[in-house]
């Protein structure tokens, strides 16, 4: 930035720029610039208002007297060239430069600044360019957050997508379920109608067979022995438990039981304490 410019930076839709230049026959210059348009508007000493915009490559030029910088609908006709928004943007800075000179507000050209002034202009540089560099920063900050919200936004569509494909499978288990349910539907009513139509001749089989078991069961009149065998060493025991019926010989059975059991002396005596 040249240090014999003076720059003043206003947020209103766009970067505005107010330039004092060296030049005899220029007053003031302001400066306009937003993505579409581009405008420069001269105060030469005649007092007449030169406008120069460039809208997408477009060029044109117009030129206003202070009595036509009063008049808005003026303003607006000759602005009529132009697209509506930028006509609009160029009729305010227009309506701005019109209430500052009512007000008796002019900037005067020098051909130098004194080294005060240019030390003042050099802080507010500096000051800007800080500014800027903190609004880069910022901007940065937002595009990290703007992609990390676009994956989490993909994650989610990912996620729905799976969503979708689950509950397709799942419709699918579903239908091949209700298939199956309708098969053994089918089933379960034709065994149904064979109950129905057979279900005597079950229940007289099964009373036969039921007949039959009570007679064998009846032939065995069942008898129950239990001979307990203790160990004094861990004082476990063995029981042993004979069936019979009239044609078994109980008597075999404990002879051989006594035979095959390691009996104390003293359950030996017992044994034949009892058979006295």
């Amino acid at each position: 930035m040249k240090l014999k410019n003076i720059v003043i930076a206003l947020a209103c839709s766009g970067l505005l720029a107010l330039n004092v230049a060296a030049a005899p026959t220029q007053m003031h210059q302001l400066e306009f610039e937003d993505n579409i348009t581009k405008a420069k508007i001269i105060t030469d000493e005649n007092e007449l208002i030169q406008v120069e915009v460039k809208v997408n490559n477009d060029e044109q030029s117009f030129t206003f007297t202070q009595d036509e910088l009063a008049d808005p609908q003026v303003i607006e006709d000759k602005l009529s060239s132009l697209p509506k928004a930028s006509a609009d943007k160029i009729a305010n800075l227009l309506n701005r430069i019109n209430k500052r000179s009512k007000l008796g507000f002019n900037l005067y050209a020098e051909k130098e600044l004194d080294p005060q002034t240019l030390l003042k202009i050099e802080k507010m540089t500096r000051l800007m360019e800080a500014k800027g560099h903190e609004m880069e920063a910022k901007a940065r900050e937002f595009e990290i957050h703007v992609a990390k919200m676009l994956s989490h936004a993909e994650m989610m569509e990912d996620n729905e997508h799976q969503i979708d494909a689950r509950a397709r499978e799942f419709q699918i288990h579903i239908e091949e379920l209700e298939s199956h349910a309708e098969e053994m539907e089918a089933k379960a009513m034709k065994l149904e109608a064979y109950f129905e139509e057979h279900g005597e001749e079950f229940e007289i089989v099964m009373d036969n067979l039921a007949d039959e078991i009570s007679d064998i069961a009846s032939q065995y009149a069942d008898v129950q022995i239990e001979f307990i065998q203790r160990h004094s060493d861990n004082d476990s025991q063995h029981v042993f438990v004979i069936h019979g019926d009239e044609k078994s010989d109980v008597t075999e059975h404990l002879i051989q039981s006594i035979k095959h059991s390691e009996l104390t002396e003293k359950q030996k005596q017992a044994i034949k304490d009892a058979l006295n």
